[in-house]
């Protein structure tokens, strides 16, 4: 091995083991330029449990749990919906009312949780 390999893989050893070191002390928390919050880590729709009836929500499966930016469950939660009404969308005509029932729940929940997003665009 050539004298500058070596130089290199020791200074990319050293440039790997630094960033995971980082990467470390923001999953742990412990990193102060990383304003980490102990989130869900696996937040979707499946994991959202609730009785209309009696108005509760739980959350399920925490096995997943890490600190992360606080948009970590807010932002998976929310693409899960999204994935969801596409995917509904796009069903075949039979299944479409359905599917628009849905859709007009999401966004009556949606605009529950933030007013500021009800005005978003209605037609799909």
């Amino acid at each position: 091995m050539s004298c500058c390999l070596v130089l290199a893989v020791g200074w990319m050893g050293a440039f790997v083991s630094n960033q995971v070191a980082v990467l470390k002390a923001q999953y742990d928390g412990k990193d102060p330029a990383c304003p980490c919050v102990l989130s869900h880590g696996d937040l979707h729709p499946g994991s959202v449990m609730a009785n209309v009836a009696s108005g509760k929500v739980k959350v399920i499966d925490p096995e997943f749990t890490v600190y992360a930016p606080p948009g970590l469950d807010v932002g998976s939660l929310l693409s899960g919906f999204v994935l969801a009404a596409v995917h509904h969308a796009h069903r075949p005509l039979p299944e479409r009312a359905e599917a628009s029932a849905a859709v007009a729940s999401l966004r009556a929940a949606a605009a529950q949780v933030e007013p500021q997003h009800s005005t978003l665009n209605t037609k799909h």
